[in-house]
C-alpha cells in the first residue's frame, strides 16, 4: 500500500514471514550457558510482518519493519528441538525483529543511482510461560532470551537501470 502526497511519499507492508538459517551455537539459558559446546543449529520461525518506509524529497528513507511470531531452534548434533523440552515445562518459544534502516540517495541522468544506507537489525527468540486464563496473573510471567542477535549493515551501491 503506498500513500502519495506532493512530498514526501509512505509504503505499508503487511503480510506473513517464514524465516529460516543456520549458524553455530552455544546453548544459553537465562543464566546457564554451555559454552563448552558449541552445536550446529537452525533457526526458524513463522509469524507475522509488517513495516513502513517514508521517503522524502527523492534522497532520504527511513524504512521500520517488525515480525512477531513463534519459533523453532533445532539443534542439529544433538538431533533435537528446544520447543519440545519447553512443551513439557508449558513454556513457548517466540520470536521478535526489528530493523531499523536509513538511507541515503542520489539519482542522475533518470537511470543512475548512487546509494548509502545503515541498518540495524535485532533478532530475539525467547521463552515464555503460556498464559492459562484460571490461573492469577499478579506474579509477572517469566520470559528468558534464548538467542539475541544484533546486526549492524552499512551499504554503499551504484544502480544502473534503463
Amino acid at each position: 500500500m503506498r500513500f502519495y502526497g506532493n512530498q514526501p511519499s509512505w509504503i505499508l507492508r503487511l503480510g506473513l514471514y517464514y524465516l529460516t538459517y543456520d549458524k553455530p551455537y552455544s546453548v544459553t539459558m537465562g543464566d546457564i550457558q554451555l559454552d563448552k559446546y558449541v552445536i550446529d543449529t537452525t533457526f526458524s520461525s513463522f509469524g507475522v510482518y509488517g513495516g513502513v518506509s517514508f521517503d522524502y524529497q527523492n534522497f532520504l528513507k527511513f524504512d521500520f519493519d517488525l515480525k512477531v511470531g513463534s519459533g523453532s531452534i533445532y539443534l542439529i548434533g544433538l538431533d533435537m528441538y528446544i520447543e519440545d523440552i519447553l512443551e513439557k515445562e508449558d513454556m513457548f518459544l517466540g520470536y521478535v525483529e526489528t530493523i531499523l534502516g536509513l538511507s541515503l540517495y542520489q539519482t542522475f541522468y533518470d537511470f543512475i543511482t548512487v546509494d548509502g544506507s545503515f541498518k540495524m537489525q535485532y533478532r530475539n527468540f525467547y521463552m515464555s510461560e503460556n498464559e492459562s486464563e484460571e490461573e492469577n496473573t499478579e506474579e509477572e510471567s517469566t520470559k528468558v532470551d534464548i538467542n539475541t542477535d544484533l546486526i549492524f549493515t552499512f551499504m554503499l551501491g551504484l544502480k544502473i537501470g534503463f
